[in-house]
């Protein structure tokens, strides 16, 4: 694993999450996590009165989280790996935060908001949903905007930050929501 992925899960990745609003005892939701950058980070900030769900499909980034997360000496992270369905079993109203980093593109219009529709039950009134939407072509940002808030959250607004995407930097934008 190259060492600058791994500094920007301590560092970079901390104050991100920070910023869009992670804190101390929260409970994450990470939907399609990979290989899980944002979930150490997020592990990080909630600390041992908090948890993380790194919840992905093809578990395949499973192993290096587990590598990394015993490391670490963090105990606050629960891997889930799913067969794609959306139906998570989780109890209502369980999360502080849930990212949809990098995921949406894989979901048929329908899925997509079926998918919205799971975090918007998971995730506690006013907490926070938190999109970076890669792969979508920049004049369907909006409609997804729009899309979110009919399903019940409310706008507010992006954050920019120096994101990890397919195990490389980039400067990029997430959309963040609150459920109403």
């Amino acid at each position: 694993m190259n060492k600058e992925l791994l500094n920007w899960e301590k560092t970079v990745g901390i104050t991100f999450l920070r910023d869009i609003g992670v804190k101390e005892k929260d409970v994450v939701i990470d939907f399609g996590c990979g290989a899980g950058f944002y979930c150490i980070s997020a592990a990080f900030i909630v600390g041992a009165g908090g948890k993380v769900y790194a919840i992905d499909k093809s578990g395949n980034g499973f192993r290096s989280l587990r590598d990394r997360y015993s490391q670490s000496g963090l105990k606050n992270i629960e891997m889930i790996k799913t067969n794609g369905e959306l139906d998570l079993n989780l109890q209502n109203e369980i999360a502080d935060v849930a990212l949809l980093y990098d995921v949406l593109h894989y979901f048929s219009d329908q899925n997509r908001k079926n998918l919205i529709k799971e975090m918007r039950r998971l995730l506690k009134k006013e907490a926070i949903l938190s999109i970076h939407p890669t792969h979508l072509k920049t004049t369907a940002f909006k409609h997804l905007i729009n899309e979110i808030v009919e399903l019940g959250f409310d706008y507010k607004g992006i954050s920019k930050g120096n994101l990890i995407h397919y195990n490389f930097f980039e400067v990029s934008l997430v959309y963040n929501f609150k459920r109403a």
